[in-house]
């Protein structure tokens, strides 16, 4: 999926997909996704309703990105929304985060896991956290998005996944997904 253009308000929307035409999207309500959110292999992940942009989320969220421009749009996105952030920049000290956070009984409410990272990647890092019993969400995101890798991400144990870049709404819509009721404001 290439995103061709936005217009910053969030009304228009143009997509292309590989071999496959292209698609314009416009939403009949600004607060709402109105049509499905297609992530990775074009599989929509929220459809019309099921995800409201929250005023604010109130979690505690652990982002594992190595690429310190995404490390930085990521958590001032999060943290605007009213996230609190804990950033690493490799899969190795993810897991030691999750895990040291867990064994103090406050786990992280949501892991963004980029996938490709020094150290240790993040499938490997998914996979570490969940052999030792981590339940908490775990989503993975990446840039080298290719056919196959939402499997890939599954398999090791991810909750979901998407392609970067994704805008700031649809970064927000698809973290709050995956976060407990109790953390995401009301719309």
């Amino acid at each position: 999926m290439i995103l061709i253009g936005n217009d910053h308000i969030g009304s228009h929307r143009f997509v292309a997909f590989a071999g496959r035409g292209s698609r314009m999207t416009m939403p009949e309500q600004r607060s709402a996704r109105t049509t499905p959110f297609a992530v990775g292999d074009n599989e929509p992940i929220a459809t019309a309703g099921s995800c409201r942009m929250p005023p604010t989320l109130a979690a505690h969220i652990l982002l594992a990105e190595d690429d310190p421009d995404h490390s930085r749009w990521a958590t001032l996105v999060l943290e605007r929304s009213g996230a609190h952030v804990t950033a690493v920049d490799n899969g190795f000290s993810a897991v030691e985060q999750a895990t040291a956070a867990w064994q103090r009984g406050e786990p992280f409410d949501l892991i963004v896991m980029d996938v490709r990272m020094p150290r240790l990647d993040g499938l490997e890092a998914t996979r570490r956290l969940r052999a030792a019993g981590y339940t908490h969400p775990i989503i993975a995101l990446t840039a080298c998005a290719m056919q196959g890798d939402r499997e890939k991400c599954l398999a090791a144990g991810c909750d979901d996944y998407a392609a970067k870049p994704l805008l700031n709404g649809d970064f927000l819509a698809f973290a709050a997904c995956w976060l407990p009721a109790k953390v995401v404001g009301a719309s």
